[in-house]
């Protein structure tokens, strides 16, 4: 029986690929590839691929993920072997960095945000509700819209999947002020959304 895997978030796009790489390792762990090889003399690769959809947290990006990995027969001869060299030479070249991309920046971490006069927000009112009444929010479904904000001409949404990333629950304290002020209250939990997608300062 395959034993049953913990799969983590994705921080950024390198750390995705680190991810389902292992992921793709730790399913090849529990396979037995001798038995394919056996009585298979022209095999001499077994190809292993992942072609999954990811969500990158930072900055917040849907995509799709490949990820390849080989084990290839013991014992190979000269001309299998040549072959097995000119695949991965294949292999590398696709992976090497391209010198027309951008380079990588470092990630500066956000110690501010600032909402600009003008701005307008809402709140579905009945999670709200269960967030007051009991704390917590009832299971929907990930993509359902819950709340959204606009600043500066700019409409930000926020799914039940936002609220999740953020706790799911709320304090006791936030449910006093939420009974006190329930404009600051809806403001705050949203700017706790947004402040988790938009982390880092943007580069031009």
């Amino acid at each position: 029986m395959p034993r049953t895997r913990k799969f983590r978030q994705a921080r950024t796009d390198e750390h995705s690929r680190d991810v389902i790489q292992s992921a793709l390792l730790g399913l090849t762990d529990d396979l037995d590839t001798s038995s394919v090889f056996r009585g298979c003399s022209g095999l001499i690769d077994c190809w292993f691929q992942i072609h999954i959809s990811a969500a990158i947290l930072y900055p917040t990006t849907p995509m799709t993920r490949f990820s390849s990995y080989h084990i290839f027969r013991e014992n190979l001869n000269k001309k299998e072997a040549r072959a097995v060299e000119a695949l991965q030479a294949i292999f590398e070249a696709a992976s090497r960095f391209d010198d027309r991309s951008h380079p990588p920046q470092p990630l500066v971490r956000k110690h501010r945000f600032e909402i600009p006069a003008g701005s307008v927000f809402s709140f579905d009112e009945d999670v709200l509700r269960e967030l007051f009444e009991e704390g917590c929010a009832k299971e929907r479904g990930q993509s359902q819209s819950i709340g959204s904000i606009t600043m500066d001409g700019r409409t930000h949404e926020f799914s039940f999947f936002d609220l999740v990333l953020i706790g799911g629950t709320q304090t006791r304290d936030w449910r006093r002020d939420l009974g006190q002020d329930p404009v600051q209250a809806r403001l705050e939990l949203l700017m706790r959304m947004y402040s988790l997608r938009h982390r880092f300062e943007e580069f031009e």
